[in-house]
């Protein structure tokens, strides 16, 4: 399913998760409390609050009517400058401009759609996972999560491939969220989240259920190793997991303008992970390794500009780690404004999630 909180024709096809025990979502822009530059785009003067979120069936035909939306009140009830109580854009990202109360509600309506407390992060486009398994044991992961913490993605390149998670009560009183760039768990009852706005959202999901993990697979991350480093905890949980992965909207290769140095940290991240996996000797792996990362980078408009493909790079990142069953939303979101923010077109936008959980 994917989720709309105001806008009935918008829609994402998403396959059937893995196994009956998980569940996983992509939320859209539309609908929500956010408006401005986040409220909806195909039309943002329609302020028609909806008392309904719109869950769609994997195949995108008859819509599924599960858990009800909060309805928002109107701009007429709205206090005086009040940004956050109008029916808009569904916002997730706390520090992006948007008013901080309306991003926080609308995580909260996500969380009654879904039926699970969520688990979020501070991304940071590094390597860092956490694990959401290694909690206190003072915790419990059924009474909340670091639902009200502030969110951000700034451009900086964090090292690292684990981190313990904290998660607390909900409460009104705002926690750190932990950094990281993904997050798995083979707990039921708590969703794992990673906002996008052009990178690639990744989740992954055991076809008995067992275990799950999402990742935020921006290029840095990507071609740092955020795959490699989330499936590798996953397998340490459940060595023999049988993954499937979704790769959710981002930035498409059409419009996915990079230099030379990402081109190159790809052709070396191929080939580095080429020798680690299947420990064969480097002149043997080289030629094919760079021949397929080089495949997913088109000439660019000029000289030492490159089209890149991030689904197609993290396709061979999987296919690498053994996963083959990958199912695409094949969506660009800088192209479709109506359904997606995109940061590269807007520079000013929102943050949309992939999530996935194991029902309680």
């Amino acid at each position: 399913m994917t989720i709309s909180l105001n806008d009935d024709h918008a829609f994402l096809p998403m396959p059937p998760a893995p196994h009956p025990s998980v569940g996983w979502t992509f939320t859209l822009r539309s609908g929500g409390a956010s408006q401005g530059p986040w409220g909806a785009y195909a039309n943002p003067t329609d302020n028609t609050p909806s008392d309904d979120t719109t869950l769609v069936a994997p195949d995108g035909q008859a819509p599924q009517q599960e858990k009800a939306c909060p309805k928002a009140p109107s701009p007429a009830s709205a206090a005086p400058g009040s940004t956050g109580s109008a029916p808009g854009g569904l916002n997730l990202g706390i520090h992006c401009g948007d008013d901080p109360a309306a991003a926080h509600e609308n995580r909260r309506r996500v969380e009654a759609t879904i039926g699970q407390p969520i688990s979020w992060l501070k991304q940071v486009h590094g390597i860092r996972v956490l694990d959401l398994d290694e909690t206190h044991p003072d915790t419990d992961a059924s009474r909340g999560t670091n639902r009200h913490a502030p969110s951000q993605e700034p451009q900086t390149h964090v090292q690292g491939t684990s981190a313990s998670a904290d998660i607390s009560p909900a409460t009104d009183t705002p926690v750190p969220e932990p950094e990281a760039d993904a997050q798995i768990t083979t707990r039921p009852g708590i969703a794992l989240a990673v906002q996008v706005a052009d990178c690639l959202p990744v989740l992954l999901a055991d076809r008995q259920g067992r275990v799950i993990g999402a990742a935020h697979a921006g290029w840095r991350s990507l071609a740092g190793g955020i795959l490699q480093a989330t499936v590798q905890k996953m397998h340490q949980k459940v060595p023999d997991a049988d993954i499937v992965a979704w790769l959710g909207p981002s930035i498409g290769p059409a419009v996915f303008e990079v230099g030379d140095e990402v081109r190159a940290a790809f052709i070396a991240a191929a080939q580095d992970m080429a020798t680690h996996l299947q420990g064969r000797p480097r002149k043997q792996e080289d030629a094919q390794c760079t021949a397929r990362a080089e495949s997913a980078f088109q000439p660019g408009r000029k000289p030492g500009k490159w089209l890149a493909n991030l689904p197609e790079l993290a396709r061979q990142h999987l296919h690498a780690l053994g996963i083959t069953d990958i199912h695409t939303a094949g969506a660009c979101t800088f192209s479709d404004p109506a359904r997606f923010w995109s940061y590269r077109r807007d520079q000013t936008c929102g943050r949309m999630a992939g999530l996935v959980w194991i029902k309680p």
